[in-house]
């Protein structure tokens, strides 16, 4: 037990010994290592490119250095040739990463190809490998990352080194052509000379073209400028005289400073002066088409100027032959008037025969038309409102004024149809007088046909209107006041006498109705209507024509007249005096009662055209007869009271005047045939033993009360005409009716 103690302890301490070791030397390996990745990520983090013989720590754990980076420029490609070196400094396996070259101005690139092995821990490899591209293509990244391969833009966390291509190399002068070509150049010519020149690397910082005349005694200089659009250099030689020889070369510069002479390998570019200087001779003419008499300038100039050249103008009229015009001298250009005598087509050419190093020329040919001159026209009217029957002018003139020409005028009438006369100018002026035979709106237009010189030529339209003769009609009344059993005379006349014309006169009566009467003219244009107005009041008339076919009908100016009532002529005659208590009191109750109502106003319509119709003779035989005087009075004594009656009747309707009216109507016209007509039909009965049935009392009665369900109507709808007749036969049935009912009654009783 004690041994197995002593084993036990002594077995501890190698331990801890051995364990002390083993985590001390693992502590300071740790420690190297972590500082040595420490310094490795702070150089990957802290620089945005990577520096050659330096090394990183790679995402895949591998330390990568680039040792070396070399380009290699080749005729049409640069070779880009890396060595590196990978080691794999953690615990595992890592499978080695690659490198991959990415273009400079797009998306892509070169990868590394043919290696793809593991790297153990502690393991360590060199290798080499070389891209190739062509210059056009160059690159601007080199990359390492161990998931690039078909990526066309290296990844955030990529290793990256700049790839600059140093430029050691002069600009690449490709090609050099010019114009014209060397066997082509003509005296004075200026040659253009294009260069085609390229910089890969640095570019092209200028481009010079060197030419000498005198063997390279002495050289010139010409800055050649870029073209943007051609992508070639471009310079001009002045031109030089016949027989030259010029050499050049071309000098280019890129920014780096390096140069490139390109002399043909020392023979330069050389081109001699043999030909003329060819000229171009221009002719144009202002205008091209002229009138007779016009001029034209004939105008163009040499090209290059050529002081002192004689030119030489042809022409050629219609299909003739070619004549020369005239000589002139040019500077650089020339000018000739030139004014043709005759109609048609004339071509036109300029031409010169060289002088000096200058070749002739012949211009292009020009065509100039001559045309006939131009004239205008004028037209215009006299009168541009006239009336049927006048005559007016129709004049104008040709311009310029020409004499003895035949100027066509042609009148438009309304319905469309044409006038066509003529007139001849004298110098250049015309003139037609013209009487229009129609109504309406009509045009006129003047034109000539033109002459062997002189283009034709029409005016504008000028309207005018023919309208029918202006009329008028006169009236006048033979009094302004009349009574209303009265006639008044309307006369008048239309003007210029004109007979057998139907005048049309409206009376306007004081209710605004009119009554319409015709009457026609006599030989001298007069006429005259007799009229008899039915009722009181203010009237007016008015005569009017409707004109004729060359006529404008007119109305005359409105004449009124009034017509008073009258008093009773009969009771007039009978009692001597419209001042008569009786007279007094028959006007009252026409005009206060009768006259306030539209029933009453309206029979008394009817009544007066009866009674008017007889009693001015009546009254007139009365006046002069005392006798007759006495027997009227007798006669008329109960008419007076019956009109009382009735008056007292209206009265007691005062409330509704219509009614009152009718009321008063039926009293006056029932007690009339009681008191007047009874006594002629019983005497009439009783020689004719004449008996009235019950059969004709009771046809009276129905038409008796139709007339009453007629007024009651036309009250209604206040119809006049309707209200004249009924109140009309209103009265005349009561009248009949009560005459028989009371014969009825009169006879039964002298029977019995």
């Amino acid at each position: 037990m004690v041994l197995r103690t002593l084993v036990t302890s002594k077995l501890n301490v190698r331990t801890r010994y051995w364990t002390f070791i083993i985590f001390s030397l693992l502590f300071v390996f740790s420690f190297v290592s972590l500082k040595e990745m420490e310094n490795l990520v702070q150089v990957s983090s802290s620089t945005e490119w990577c520096d050659i013989g330096v090394p990183y720590l790679a995402v895949d754990g591998l330390t990568v250095t680039l040792n070396s980076f070399t380009i290699v420029e080749k005729i049409g490609s640069y070779q880009y040739q890396i060595l590196y070196t990978l080691e794999n400094n953690g615990d595992d396996k890592v499978l080695e990463g690659t490198f991959k070259m990415y273009y400079q101005d797009s998306v892509g690139g070169l990868p590394q190809y043919g290696f793809f092995n593991y790297l153990f821990p502690g393991d360590t490899l060199v290798r080499g490998y070389t891209f190739e591209e062509i210059k056009s293509q160059p690159f601007d990244v080199l990359g390492y990352h161990h998931d690039h391969f078909f990526l066309g833009e290296p990844l955030e966390d990529s290793l990256k080194w700049k790839v600059e291509i140093p430029d050691n190399a002069p600009p690449l002068i490709e090609t050099i052509t010019q114009e014209p070509k060397i066997e082509e150049v003509e005296s004075f010519e200026n040659v253009l000379v294009w260069i085609k020149v390229t910089d890969s690397l640095s570019g092209v910082e200028r481009v010079i073209l060197s030419y000498t005349i005198n063997e390279g005694i002495e050289w010139t200089n010409l800055a050649a400028i870029y073209n943007t659009t051609s992508g070639f250099y471009e310079s001009t030689i002045p031109g030089t005289p016949l027989g030259t020889v010029l050499k050049y070369q071309i000098i280019a510069y890129d920014n780096a400073g390096n140069s490139k002479v390109e002399d043909n390998n020392g023979q330069y570019y050389v081109y001699i002066v043999l030909h003329k200087i060819s000229t171009a001779l221009s002719c144009s003419v202002l205008p091209s088409t002229i009138k007779l008499g016009d001029s034209i300038n004939i105008i163009g100039s040499i090209s290059p100027p050529v002081t002192g050249a004689t030119v030489t103008l042809s022409i050629k009229h219609n299909e003739g032959s070619w004549n020369m015009l005239t000589t002139v001298t040019s500077s650089s250009s020339y000018t000739y008037s030139w004014t043709p005598e005759t109609l048609g087509s004339y071509k036109i050419k300029a031409s010169w025969n060289g002088m000096g190093a200058y070749e002739g020329a012949i211009s292009n040919t020009i065509t100039v038309n001559v045309t006939k001159i131009s004239t205008t026209i004028s037209c215009s009217v006299s009168q541009s409102d006239l009336t049927i029957g006048d005559s007016f002018n129709v004049s104008g003139s040709i311009i310029p004024a020409l004499a003895g020409k035949t100027v066509t005028i042609t009148y438009t009438k309304p319905d469309g149809s044409t006038v066509t006369r003529t007139s001849t100018t004298n110098p250049g002026d015309y003139s037609d007088a013209y009487i229009p035979d129609i109504l309406g709106s009509w045009s006129v237009t003047a034109s000539w046909d033109g002459d062997a010189i002189h283009e034709a030529a029409s005016s504008a339209s000028q309207s005018f209107s023919v309208s029918k003769i202006l009329t008028s009609v006169t009236c006048s009344t033979s009094s302004s006041e009349i009574n209303l059993e009265d006639s008044i005379t309307v006369s008048g006349a239309i003007d210029l006498a004109l007979s057998d014309k139907t005048v049309t006169f409206t009376y306007t009566k004081p209710d605004d109705s009119t009554v319409t009467r015709t009457v026609t003219t006599g030989s001298d244009g007069s006429y005259s209507d007799t009229y008899t107005p039915d009722a009181d009041g203010s009237w007016s008339v008015t005569a009017t024509w409707a004109g004729d076919s060359m006529h404008d009908g007119s109305s005359s100016s409105l004449m009124s007249f009034i017509v008073k009532k009258s008093g009773c002529l009969i009771a007039t005659a009978t009692y001597g005096s419209e001042l008569s208590p009786q007279i007094q009191f028959l006007r009252g109750f026409r005009d206060n009662t009768v006259y306030s109502t539209f029933a009453g106003s309206s029979f008394m319509t009817v009544f007066n055209g009866f009674y008017y119709s007889f009693s001015p003779n009546v009254a007139s035989v009365i006046a002069d007869n005392s006798a007759l005087r006495g027997i009227m009075k007798v006669v008329l004594y109960p008419l007076i009271g019956i009109l009382q009656v009735s008056s007292a009747a209206f009265s007691v309707f005062s409330f509704l005047p219509e009614l009152g009216i009718i009321v008063a109507g039926l009293i006056a016209s029932a007690l009339i045939g009681i008191i007047y007509f009874l006594p002629l039909a019983l005497i009439v009965s009783l020689k004719k033993k004449f008996k009235v049935s019950e059969k004709i009392i009771r046809l009276l009665g129905l038409i008796w009360i139709g007339s009453v369900l007629t007024v009651v109507i036309a009250e209604i709808f206040q119809a006049p005409s309707m209200m004249m007749l009924s109140t009309g036969a209103f009265v005349l049935v009561t009248i009949a009716t009560a005459t028989l009912i009371s014969l009825r009654i009169v006879s039964k009783h002298l029977i019995h």
